[in-house]
Parts: structure tokens; C-alpha cells; sequence
């Protein structure tokens, strides 16, 4: 009996040994943005998101990785100002997470359209429509389309869904797309009357592009690379003899992040001490081991530049310089190569100190 009880003890301390050690103590932090678009203003205006989590360890990694354990989660749509290189939160969308969203984002004059939709669908508690009778309160505060007017920050919310929302040229309707099983709906929602109206549906599942506004009356779409424009009176479809390009206001994913590689993460709202507190030595433990990734690690240094010196700063790669010694064979190339992105970050935050001072 007593040796049944003992059997039962190691049992039930081994499960909770895992339980409570199933994730590493450090984190593995990403930053994601999207396409954007040009403001009349001189500004951008884009998607960014930011997670940090701690990675699973041991037999919570089986079978397929595990599940990341959430620290912090954010996505929001910025304006950047360019020139005086000041960020603008236009609206937070939250802890949602960024791959499971399609994003849309489109501008007319200076008012900008912009919506989410999951890409598995909502789960909502209402019927997608703005019929009389509906409870808005019961909507994810995220649901539907959003217009926001660069000059008077005045922001609307319209809840319909679909995506690849564009307001027309009088800023009197809103085009975007609704699709199913059996096709494709290209509608439009008259904003001061509130009606919602189906323009053409195309029962085709191809190639399928974002609806743009030719002038008040016309819409292009893209069917299999071949542009058409759309009647939003009779919904007569024809193709255009001449293409045109409506991505002329565009900014790549690439010139987003070169002009927002100066930011840090506190620009972002994720301050490093307050959703995983350490004390330096921990942080610098973290750097000179290469714990997590690099973005996790640059978030470190980030924080280490508020309190340390340059001389401190600069004691941090003398410590990476003296453990990759301590390495041998491959183990220590490995740690060389691996290191040398965080030694320039360290370097090139010390340089970013010296001429703000």
C-alpha cells in the first residue's frame, strides 16, 4: 500500500513538473506590417502588428510544435508623418491575430476606407445586415467598414461585411466584394441612405481582383488578368480597351519597413519591462545566450538603452565575445554567425544615442 501511494506521489509531482515547465523563459517576438497607401498629406498609412510569447518546451512541443503561450498581442492601422517622423494610431483592432485577418485599405481624397475580415469567417451572434431590430452592441468592435477623414480625424462605422471596400469619387457610396459557394457579389452601400445594393454577381470563383471606381457611375474589377469596367446602374459588364493602374497611391511592404525602421517597440505600445519583467543581468543573460529571436532580443537592448551607458552597452558584446570563446568546433561558428545581427543592433543603438545627444 505504501508503495502504491509513493508510485501515486511521483506521478502526480512528474505531471505537475511539466504543467508548470512547459514554456521557456524568454520570448519569441514578431513584428509584421502590410502594404500601405499615400496620403494628399505627405503620410502613410499601414497595418502593423506585434506578438510576443513565451515557446513551448519539452513534451508540450509534441506533436506538431506546440502552442505558444500569448504574453502580448496587438494590431492596429498607423499614420506615419514622414517628415517629422511622428506615429498616429487611427484605430486599434486589438489582440487579433494578424495571420488569420485579410486586411483592406484603400483612400479617395483625404478620406481613408479601411476593414478586416478573418479569413475563416465571423462568428457572430447577429445576422450580417443593418435591418431594423439589430443589437450594434453585440458586433466584435472590429466588424465592418470604417471610414476616417484625415483632416477632421472624424471616424465612421458602417456594418456590413465584405472586403475590398472602395469609396467612390463623391464620397456617396462604398463598392466591395461578398463571396460564397456559388460566386461573387459585387455590391454597393449608399452611405447617406444606408441601403445596400447588389451591383453584379459574377458566378466564378477565378482569379478575382479588388473592385476600383473609374468615375461615380463605373466600376474595374480583374477577372483571370483581364480588366473590365462595371455599370453600377444596370450592372452591364465589358472590358476595358485600355488598362488602368489604381495602385499608383500604393507603398510596398519593403519601403514600409525601411521607413519604420527607426520606431522601437515602445512606439508600438509593447513596453518589454511591463509584460516580461527581468532585471538587467536576466536581459543581458538573454542576449549573450541568444535566447529567443532577434526581434526579442533587440526589444532587450531597446530597454537595456534607457538605464545603461555606452560603456555598458558595449561591456554586452565584450560578454558575447567571451562566451562564443568559451564554445568550440561547430557550436561555436554557429554562435559567430548567429550573434552578429544582435552586435550590430547593439552598435547601431549606441551610435542612435551619441547623435541624440
Amino acid at each position: 500500500m505504501k508503495n502504491n501511494k509513493r508510485i501515486y506521489f511521483l506521478i502526480i509531482a512528474s505531471v505537475l513538473l511539466i504543467l508548470t515547465g512547459c514554456y521557456y523563459d524568454y520570448l519569441t517576438v514578431t513584428s509584421k506590417y502590410s502594404n500601405g497607401v499615400y496620403t494628399n498629406k505627405g503620410t502613410v498609412i499601414f497595418y502593423h502588428s506585434i506578438q510576443a510569447s513565451q515557446p513551448p518546451k519539452g513534451i508540450t512541443r509534441f506533436p506538431d510544435g506546440g502552442m505558444h503561450k500569448n504574453i502580448f498581442r496587438n494590431t492596429s492601422l498607423y499614420e506615419l508623418d514622414t517628415n517629422n517622423k511622428e506615429l498616429n494610431k487611427i484605430f486599434d483592432f486589438g489582440g487579433i491575430m494578424y495571420s488569420s485577418y485579410q486586411k483592406n485599405l484603400s483612400i479617395q481624397n483625404n478620406k481613408l476606407l479601411f476593414n478586416i475580415i478573418p479569413t475563416m469567417g465571423w462568428q457572430l451572434e447577429t445576422e450580417n445586415d443593418t435591418s431594423s431590430g439589430i443589437d450594434k452592441k453585440l458586433y466584435p468592435k472590429n466588424f465592418g467598414f470604417f471610414s476616417y477623414d484625415l483632416e477632421s480625424n472624424e471616424l465612421k462605422r458602417f456594418f456590413y461585411d465584405g472586403y475590398g471596400s472602395r469609396l467612390s469619387p463623391d464620397n456617396g457610396r462604398i463598392a466591395y466584394v461578398k463571396e460564397d459557394s456559388t460566386g461573387i457579389e459585387i455590391r454597393q452601400l449608399f452611405i447617406d441612405k444606408d441601403k445596400n445594393q447588389l451591383v453584379k454577381k459574377i458566378d466564378t470563383m477565378s482569379k478575382f481582383s479588388p473592385v476600383f471606381w473609374i468615375n461615380n457611375k463605373q466600376l474595374s474589377v480583374r477577372i483571370n488578368n483581364i480588366q473590365y469596367f462595371i455599370d453600377t446602374e444596370t450592372g452591364k459588364m465589358e472590358r476595358l480597351n485600355q488598362e488602368i493602374d489604381f495602385h499608383n497611391k500604393n507603398i510596398s511592404m519593403s519601403e514600409i519597413k525601411r521607413l519604420i525602421q527607426y520606431l522601437n517597440y515602445s512606439d508600438w505600445g509593447f513596453d518589454l519591462s511591463k509584460y516580461w519583467k527581468k532585471n538587467n543581468n536576466q536581459y543581458i543573460y538573454d542576449i549573450v545566450h541568444l535566447n529567443g529571436n532577434f526581434e526579442y532580443r533587440k526589444a532587450i537592448i531597446e530597454e537595456l538603452s534607457k538605464e545603461l551607458n555606452d560603456n555598458e552597452m558595449e561591456a554586452i558584446i565584450d560578454k558575447m565575445g567571451q562566451f562564443a570563446e568559451s564554445l568550440e568546433g561547430f557550436q561555436k561558428s554557429k554562435y559567430v554567425f548567429y550573434s552578429k545581427e544582435t552586435k550590430e543592433y547593439i552598435i547601431r543603438v549606441i551610435k542612435k544615442k551619441y547623435y541624440e545627444y
